[in-house]
């Protein structure tokens, strides 16, 4: 009498010899091909756009420092804030705040709202706000 073996049959789809050797591997549940390699190069980030890193900083203090020629001691230093602190806030690993915003833009001596975009744009806001007073006040002295 034959000894029957232990082992079972091989199912098909989980036998790796008889899968494709490419990005492209039949799904034998259903109809479509599935593609790993496009789903690998995905960052892992969900499908809403406030999920995950955006290209653009939430407010721009390192700008800002670098601008005035700061560095991030000087948060430290001036400020009097704690390293822990001044480096998630530099890092922006925290989320900035009204209180935050205005402690550091008064002490930058910039308004609050200027925080939030790149010094060069504040900058030209700032002279154009001068020129179009500058031109309402030669409006109004010829009158």
């Amino acid at each position: 009498m034959p000894r029957s073996s232990n082992r079972q049959p091989l199912d098909f789809r989980h036998d790796r010899t008889s899968m494709a050797q490419s990005s492209e591997i039949l799904n034998h549940e259903s109809s479509y091909q599935v593609s790993f390699l496009i789903n690998d190069l995905r960052k892992p980030y969900g499908h809403s756009p406030a999920v995950g890193e955006t290209a653009e900083p939430d407010w721009y203090l390192q700008e800002w420092m670098a601008h005035f020629q700061k560095k991030q001691a000087s948060l430290t230093n001036e400020l009097g804030w704690n390293k822990g602190r001044a480096n998630h806030i530099w890092h922006s690993k925290q989320e900035y705040k009204r209180d935050l915003v205005n402690e550091v833009s008064a002490w930058l001596g910039i308004a609050p709202y200027e925080l939030l975009m790149p010094p060069a744009e504040a900058l030209q806001l700032r002279a154009l706000k001068q020129s179009a007073l500058a031109i309402a006040a030669s409006v109004q002295s010829s009158r």
